[in-house]
């Protein structure tokens, strides 16, 4: 044996230390100290036995949920039950390969994020990782349950194994035939590949590596052996080799790596030592730990060197060192092994000063690791000398009140079992399979220190036992605005080798956490030079919401905390801090507070909110809202008065500027009212006003120091406010009035929602008829029943039921024959008492169209060969007005004749796009005899105005379905009507959008279950909108046993697509443009990153995409994206936005688009926030016209950014849905009806 070899060869202090090496530099390679762990891969070369089986971790299944589970599907469910049971219940639909997330019964949610995968999805339900090899229907081997797809050749000439990560494939071949293979649990060996060399394939859950085991000098002459080639083949990804001999095989569509592998080594056997002499070394706690590592002999010294490799488009050859191979020294066996692993958000290494430029990238396939200086006097450590740990795991948290953090992690083994302390540190950058002793990250911010002594057998999910309290990091990388968190564990006196310790690569991030109240002031918030100069303090107001509340009925409360100081010569004194009791938050009600001390004259007074929620019996406060100002002097010239017959009737009296508080809501949204200013000064030349903003609409009074008159429109219900100040002749500005007003909701006069039961002759108006203030019970039916001819049919599908059935529940409608018995007609007032003396002109009409009105109606047109009205209102001559189609000019159309008695023409709006046919539309007819126009409005958008010069009052009853002139009733309509609505008044923003959005249309699902000569059917099998196939799209069935196609994602099948010319588009348009529509698409990505942007969903528009919904890369990190037309994307933040390869179901993204509130909303996973959203210019135009498009968008006048991944669960609506309708379509379930 070489001198170096007689050095003390004591075995190291550790629990499952690998090969020991000497101190000195090899000539042709590094000494180095590696696990028994890894090279008992190569079980029956080197050593006894095997290490032990990888653990076994417990997960709950996924479906049925077992009450004792403590598992419900949505957040939701999660906080009642939990509520109810007093424990944490996890949410499922947060559930991935590595976390989980629970609702605690005090209402905070609890993130537990693994460092390795825990569970995957098989055949529909959540198992534990298990990599043991079993075969497969073709004889040949793959891992029970990893979390990617792997399949190793039973022998012969087939590939040596191939390995998929959602749809992308990497395949490697032997040159040349394989024998038989031999499986020992997650290893599978291949004896005699080469004369005296074996090939080994080792599984992990989540990686493999291929080692050629070279057995004798004589084998290594071999020349094979000196360029060991493997095939490669790749579908969707490319291999290649970086600067640091990282070896990655990287998504052709994103850039992003789906497998790496650090650089790979060789290395020679280590020297025997029988486990006798080894026990004798070791202290008594330490000799199960050396049992389980070895069985005769225990690890000694061995050499491990650097390999070269070549990677080209079709093979990866690894040179093997020939000066190792050929010196008279080196132990045979020698191994050869790139070890390949999943690209994920978690990762954790080893780094060793011994040998400052190897990579121990995620321990190299070991459990555990050391810490710290390794003992010597083992005679295993080889020159290791110190080693640190680091972790890093994504910190979803931004935005959060995180409540408390922990890391925890598994420690297996400590020198001596004495307290020597351990600390954990925030490194300064994140860890990459590269990460060396002389390139790790610096530990920049001390976490804490602990000095564990307990050891338990063995790295378990759930054995954690030692914890650091991490809140600081997580506080930081919060404010830096970090998408992760790398930790560095390293021994307190690293010259110390008693305080040597072993520690897992389980490592947990516990995070408890709340969702942060949102304070915004109400009403003019301004600072700066802009701010308002007031004669008398402000009250403070603002509103609160939670964001908790969205998941209905669990709501908090809150206490909300003012804050006032002012500015006393360039210092901030303070003035006053307010806080309120706790209350419900409610973003629709106000909290405020008035000043209760002496506020300071010609001072800038600045005050703020903020709300917070107890968490655990800690209260957990959230951010402070913006700063408002005011400048305080009540020598100013006085405020003008404010006054409003209808909504500041008690402050009718007052004169000043002061305004009479009154929390009552008094006028009317969609009314017009009157508000008057006046100066109690004689020279007011200028009024300034703005509702619920700063003042800066000027009104001009006819005579200096005259009153002025504005007519108001309140467009929202609730509190409103005011701001008025007046300039004099001199330019002086008087001090700001402020009035707050509350506006009320005003009920229409007739709301018919023709949802009887077949069987009905009268119809109810949901309007009730009132008696002495309150609801009229004897008459049911109230204000205007309609009564039906006998042509017309009930109960027929309504707008909500999906396109195409015939029998439907869930809404319902009334059809029209467009025969003359085909009606529904409105009778006498039910309010009217007809015991009585009444005026019989008024007793019938439901609105009086000489004034303000509007009128609502869903219809569905079956026949436009000539005009047809959906609703009308009798004239003595001619109707009050029309709503229908216009057969002329094929538009939607709202008329209203210009005379009663004859007909001497009329006053029309007509759609700026045609009518379609057999489509549910939404119709609006609005008249405004303010401004004297009249306005349509179609699907919640706006279409034109036109002047109504001239007013008639029609006095007879409502037609839905006809109308009537002088020669009788005409226009009879043809097709179906529902949900008729009759307003004195205008229809607000909030009306428009309520009522546009009752019908969510769906126009097209596909399941992507099955496809056939290369077209995918749309789920009612509408030939017009099947799937065609294009490039290297397929459709795979799911088969739990076909290693090929392990995953599952929602039903039996799904879209693979290459990423490089694979994609599937229908014949025609689908998403709807103008009006409101929604469309979803669940995908699954092989790689956590999209250097180059990709699209999974688009639809075609003229030269671009109407919309984009995909993946780009964000400075330095990747989100999930939206693009619209015109406007700029939208890329959110937080991990749950981000792409993410361990959602084992993928990812559910949707698109909302609300025509009412031009807004495009991003949804991930069912969820959104206020940063997810694009305000749509009004000149945007949403041109449709192309097909949609799955896995790639148009752009520039030609198709790119194609996908790489799965796709599934394809949906487009017109229509609006809610967060509650996505969250629906979110879940892992198909719902054919839905």
């Amino acid at each position: 044996m070489r001198a170096m070899r007689d050095q003390s060869a004591k075995s190291e202090r550790i629990m499952g230390e690998g090969r020991r090496v000497a101190g000195r530099r090899n000539r042709w390679g590094w000494q180095l100290g590696l696990t028994t762990a890894v090279t008992a891969m190569l079980a029956g070369y080197a050593f006894g036995t095997p290490p032990v089986a990888e653990d076994q971790v417990q997960a709950s299944v996924m479906r049925p949920v077992a009450e004792e589970t403590l598992v419900r599907e949505t957040e939701e469910e999660a906080r009642l039950y939990a509520q109810e049971v007093g424990q944490p219940v996890e949410i499922l639909s947060m559930r991935d390969e590595r976390t989980s997330v629970f609702a605690d019964p005090e209402g905070s949610l609890i993130a537990e994020q693994n460092t390795e995968p825990v569970r995957v999805v098989r055949d529909g339900e959540w198992v534990p990782v298990n990599a043991d090899l079993q075969p497969n229907a073709e004889g040949n081997f793959v891992p029970a349950a990893a979390t990617f797809g792997l399949e190793l050749s039973k022998g012969g000439d087939g590939p040596l194994l191939t390995a998929e990560r959602a749809g992308q494939t990497m395949t490697l071949d032997w040159p040349g035939e394989l024998p038989p293979v031999t499986i020992d649990g997650d290893q599978a060996k291949y004896e005699e590949v080469l004369p005296g060399v074996d090939l080994v394939v080792n599984v992990t859950p989540d990686s493999f590596s291929h080692v050629v085991v070279i057995k004798t000098p004589e084998a290594a002459e071999d020349p094979r052996v000196a360029e060991l080639e493997f095939g490669l083949e790749t579908d969707g990804l490319t291999v290649s080799e970086d600067a640091d001999g990282v070896i990655a095989a990287v998504d052709d569509a994103s850039g992003g790596e789906v497998f790496e592998a650090p650089s790979p080594t060789m290395w020679e056997s280590p020297e025997a030592q029988p486990v006798a002499a080894a026990r004798q070394a070791l202290p008594e706690a330490d000799v199960a730990a050396l049992a389980e590592t070895a069985d005769e002999t225990a690890p000694a010294t061995v050499t491990e060197t650097p390999l070269e490799v070549e990677v080209t488009e079709d093979s990866i050859t690894l040179l093997p060192d020939q000066e190792m191979l050929q010196d008279p020294e080196t132990n045979y066996p020698v191994y050869v092994d790139p070890t390949y692993s999943t690209s994920r958000a978690t990762a954790y290494t080893m780094v060793a000063k011994g040998y400052p430029n190897e990579s121990y990238w995620k321990f190299k396939g070991k459990k555990h690791e050391g810490v710290g200086e390794c003992p010597v006097s083992s005679g295993s450590c080889a020159g290791v000398g110190v080693k640190r740990l680091y972790y890093t795991i994504p910190t979803p948290y931004d935005g959060l009140d995180v409540i408390s953090a922990k890391f925890k992690v598994t420690m297996v083994h400590s020198y001596d079992g004495s307290a020597k302390d351990v600390t954990l540190y925030r490194a300064d950058k994140s860890i990459k399979a590269s990460t060396t002793w002389n390139n790790q990250p610096s530990m920049v911010e001390k976490m804490g220190t602990a000095s564990p002594t307990g050891v338990e057998s063995g790295c378990e999910r759930a054995n954690q036992n030692v914890q650091f309290d991490v809140m600081n990091s997580i506080n930081n990388i919060n404010r830096d605005d970090l998408e992760q968190v790398t930790f560095g564990v390293r021994a307190d006196d690293e010259a110390d080798h008693t305080a040597w310790k072993r520690f897992c690569g389980n490592a947990i991030l516990s995070v408890v956490y709340n969702r942060k109240p949102v304070v915004k002031p109400f009403n003019t918030c301004i600072s700066g030079g802009s701010r308002p100069l007031v004669t008398a303090p402000r009250t403070m107001a603002v509103k609160v919401s939670d964001a908790d509340d969205l998941v209905k009925p669990f709501s908090e409360y809150v206490t909300v905390q003012f804050d006032a100081s002012y500015n006393n010569n360039g210092t901030w004194t303070p003035l006053m801090n307010w806080t309120t009791p706790r209350q419900l938050a409610d973003p629709d009600k106000l909290v405020k507070a008035d000043f209760t001390v002496t506020v300071p004259q010609n001072k800038v007074i600045s005050w703020r909110a903020r709300a917070s929620n107890i968490i655990g019996g800690t209260t957990v406060w959230g951010a402070w809202s913006s700063s408002c100002e005011f400048l305080y002097d009540n020598t100013a010239p006085q405020p003008p008065d404010i006054d409003s017959a209808e909504f500041l009737p008690l402050d009718a009296p007052e004169k000043t500027g002061t305004c009479v508080r009154d929390n009552s809501d008094r006028g009317w949204a969609g009314l017009y009212s009157t508000f008057t200013f006046d100066s109690p000064g004689t020279d007011a030349v200028k009024y300034y006003y703005g509702f619920d903003e700063d003042p800066k609409y000027l009104l001009t009074p006819a005579t200096s120091g005259g009153p002025v008159t504005i007519r108001y429109l309140a467009k929202q219900t609730g509190m409103r406010w005011i701001n008025v100040y007046a300039v004099d002749a001199a330019g002086n500005r008087s001090g700001e009035a402020t009035c707050e007003f509350g506006v009320s909701y005003r009920l229409p006069e007739a709301q018919w929602g023709l949802k009887e039961a077949a069987t009905k002759t009268q119809l109810a108006d949901a309007i009730p008829v009132i008696k002495n203030g309150q609801e009229d019970t004897t008459k049911p039916a109230g204000r205007f029943p309609l009564s039906k001819g006998a042509g017309a049919t009930l109960a027929v599908p309504g707008p909500g039921c999906p396109t195409g059935e015939e029998a439907c529940d869930i809404d319902t409608a009334v059809r029209f024959t467009g025969q003359a018995n085909s009606y529904l007609t409105s009778g006498i007032s039910q309010a009217i008492d007809t015991t009585q003396a009444y005026d019989v002109a008024k007793a019938y009409a439901v609105v009086d169209t000489s004034k303000t009105f509007s009128v609502a109606a869903w219809v569905k047109l079956a026949d436009t060969t000539r005009d047809r009205v959906a609703v009308s209102q009798d004239g003595s001559g001619t109707p009050g007005f029309t709503l229908g189609y216009e057969a002329a000019t094929k538009k939607w159309a709202f008329k209203i004749p210009a005379m009663d008695v004859t007909s001497l023409g009329e006053w029309k709006v007509l759609s700026t796009g045609d009518a379609v046919a057999n489509k549910w539309t939404h119709l609006i007819g609005v008249f405004d005899t303010e401004n004297r126009k009249i306005h349509l409005i179609v699907n919640g958008v706006s279409q034109s105005l036109t002047a109504r010069q001239s007013f008639f009052t029609s006095r007879g009853s409502v037609q839905i379905g006809r109308a009537r002139d002088r020669a009788g009733y005409r226009d009879m309509w043809q097709g179906d009507i529902s949900d008729v609505v009759l307003y004195d008044r205008i229809l607000v923003s909030d009306d428009i959008k309520k009522l546009s959005k009752v019908a969510v249309i769906r126009l097209g699902y596909w399941q992507l279950n099955s496809a056939s000569s290369g077209k995918s059917p749309e789920v009612a099998r509408q030939a017009a909108k099947e799937l065609t196939l294009t490039g290297g799209a397929k459709v795979l069935a799911y088969d739990p046993n076909d290693w090929e196609n392990p995953t599952q994602l929602v039903g039996s099948g799904y879209l693979s697509l290459n990423g490089s010319n694979g994609a599937a588009y229908t014949a025609g348009s689908i998403v709807p443009g103008e009006r409101s529509f929604t469309a979803s698409v669940r995908v699954k990505v092989s790689a956590n990153s999209c250097p180059k942007s990709t699209t999974a969903l688009s639809q075609v528009a003229e030269s671009n995409s109407l919309f984009r919904l995909g993946c780009a890369k964000v400075g330095n990190d990747y989100r999930w994206q939206l693009t619209g037309p015109g406007a700029s994307p939208v890329k959110v933040s937080g991990r749950y936005f981000k792409p993410d390869n361990s959602a084992a179901f993928g990812q559910h993204l949707a698109v909302v688009y609300d025509s009412s509130a031009r807004e495009l909303r991003l949804y991930v996973n069912g969820q959104s926030t206020s940063e997810m959203v694009i305000k749509v210019a009004d000149t945007q135009t949403f041109p449709a016209g192309g097909a949609l498009q799955i896995g790639r968008a148009f752009v520039a006048g030609k198709f790119g950014e194609y996908f790489g991944g799965l796709v599934d669960e394809v949906r487009v609506y017109e229509g609006a849905l809610e967060q509650p309708g996505v969250q629906q379509i979110s879940q892992t379930e198909e719902f054919p009806k839905f």
